[in-house]
């Protein structure tokens, strides 16, 4: 899962007390194959500028995890391995550990709040793996969400929209306040785009104000 290369400089360095230049790098998900490992080692290596000569490596394992284990394919094309993991993997080995993300899901009704960044492979709190997860409800969810809703006011003024689902209710957050109630709907913007908005009813039954809040594909 974590391994570290120490990059052993010659002795008369280690006497001036020069350091072993030290490479870590970690996996999305247990691998054993020599190929693998050195294609993501070798990614990690390009982006390392030694200070000096090196005459010894020592390669450790940091931490480990059992190796899931899965069917052998009928057809040879049914061993082929995913794409996704090593991708991941070699990606961060290039462009470091912070450059890649994952979007963990979290147990939150609001929809600003019911994702966060994570290390691939691991929860947002670094502990266990991440699960894959169900949507609870079959309502429609858009790809982007906006980083703030925006008001409608104006637009809807300007040209009208078309309704097509909805609405659907989402009434949360009393309890650390920032409580939200909303109704919303999968639209068409006079652009013919499908957008996700909804009516703020926080303050009212009936006279709320319209937001964006998302784009589909």
């Amino acid at each position: 899962m974590r391994m570290s290369l120490a990059l052993v400089h010659e002795r008369y360095l280690r006497a001036r007390g020069i350091a072993p230049t030290v490479v870590t790098f970690a996996l999305g998900a247990p691998a054993r194959a020599p190929a693998h490992l050195s294609a993501v080692l070798r990614e990690r290596l390009d982006r390392v500028a030694l200070p000096a000569p090196v005459e010894a490596i020592v390669l450790t394992s940091d931490e480990t995890a059992p190796l899931r284990g899965r069917n052998l394919g009928l057809l040879p094309e049914d061993a082929a391995e995913t794409v996704a993991v090593p991708l991941v993997e070699r990606l961060r080995a290039r462009l470091g550990d912070d450059a890649v993300a994952v979007l963990a899901v979290q147990p939150e009704h609001r929809p600003e709040l019911a994702t966060c960044e994570s290390v691939p492979g691991m929860s947002s709190k670094g502990g266990a793996r991440i699960r894959p997860c169900v949507a609870g409800t079959g309502a429609p969810r858009p790809l982007w969400l906006a980083p703030e809703a925006q008001p409608l006011a104006t637009d809807l003024e300007a040209a009208p929209w078309i309704l097509r689902e909805g609405p659907e209710r989402i009434e949360s957050g009393w309890w650390d306040g920032r409580d939200v109630r909303r109704d919303y709907f999968v639209a068409e913007n006079p652009r013919g785009e499908t957008v996700w908005i909804y009516r703020d009813h926080r303050y009212g039954a009936d006279d709320g104000e319209w937001f964006l809040h998302g784009y589909f594909a």
